[in-house]
């Protein structure tokens, strides 16, 4: 009986204090409207032709859903329209986009943006729009297409034939050793 009396009691009565919830602002630029295209003379894309909202939200009550509806308000309700939200990784040596596909990739981009509280979120329809380039970053040939409406088509909207480069001489140099 004598153990029992030093033994410390915990008493079943007691609270642990309320720990209040510290809320955290974000600021999202959103950009939508554009698409991706190569920055001359480089390897890294920029997003243009888009418009930019900033949003500010509480991560405590904001989550994907919210964005979702968010950036699907910005494009014609009847369209089927399809989406991809991202994010550029700051911490990758090269330029690299994360979809914003699940609960998991948002919490990441919130991590990932924890010390700034602003992060730059990109809306874009690629899927239904292509274009592609010389190799050459000098050179000015491209040909851009977009989906036509039947899903499968793409029709050519832009394309430069002539190679400004040296790739194309049109077997002018045939014998050269």
């Amino acid at each position: 009986m004598d153990n029992e009396v030093n033994a410390p009691r915990w008493d079943i009565s007691a609270h642990s204090p309320v720990i209040e919830q510290v809320i955290s602002e974000f600021k999202f630029k959103l950009k939508y409207g554009g698409f991706f295209r190569l920055a001359r003379n480089s390897c890294r894309q920029v997003y243009c032709f888009g418009s930019t909202k900033c949003l500010y939200i509480d991560t405590f009550s904001y989550d994907l859903n919210h964005l979702l509806e968010e950036v699907k308000s910005h494009y014609p309700s009847q369209s089927d329209i399809v989406l991809s939200i991202v994010f550029v990784d700051k911490y990758a040596k090269e330029q690299c986009f994360i979809e914003l596909d699940n609960d998991k990739s948002f919490m990441v981009m919130l991590n990932m943006y924890n010390e700034n509280k602003e992060v730059t979120i990109y809306a874009t329809t690629e899927k239904l729009r292509l274009t592609a380039c010389c190799g050459d970053k000098e050179c000015k040939w491209r040909i851009h297409a977009s989906l036509t409406q039947d899903g499968v088509t793409f029709e050519v909207k832009k394309f430069v034939e002539i190679h400004s480069c040296t790739r194309s001489n049109k077997s002018g140099n045939k014998h050269a050793t």
